[in-house]
């Protein structure tokens, strides 16, 4: 998950809590379509400066614990801060794997 503040979040692997313990967690609650229409673009924007948002691979966008008052019913992220170095390899494993897509497809 990418943040508002700039940081990756990897899911917390539940088996192995010593890898992370310690590291900062987020815990963000995904907005509803109809609550990312109602507040538009330019105010979830701003609202990123002000709450720490989260973008999903799913194409979610989270909101801590903290800034959202009705949590029932939705999904729900966990995940530990990447380290610069985790980070540098998710990065570098992104890269490889959308070369890789893009080089498979068929010029038209």
């Amino acid at each position: 998950m990418l943040t508002s503040d700039g940081g990756l979040f990897v899911a917390l692997p539940e088996e192995k809590p010593a890898s992370y313990a310690g590291r900062e967690i987020f815990v963000g609650y995904a907005l509803r379509p109809r609550e990312v229409a109602a507040r538009g673009r330019a105010a979830l924007l701003l609202w990123g400066t002000e709450v720490l948002l989260g973008i999903g691979s799913d194409g979610r966008i989270y909101v801590t614990e903290e800034a959202m008052p009705g949590k029932g019913g939705r999904k729900v992220f966990r995940g530990f801060r990447a380290t610069d170095e985790e980070r540098a390899h998710i990065v570098a494993e992104l890269h490889r794997m959308v070369f890789n897509l893009v080089g498979g497809v068929p010029r038209a």
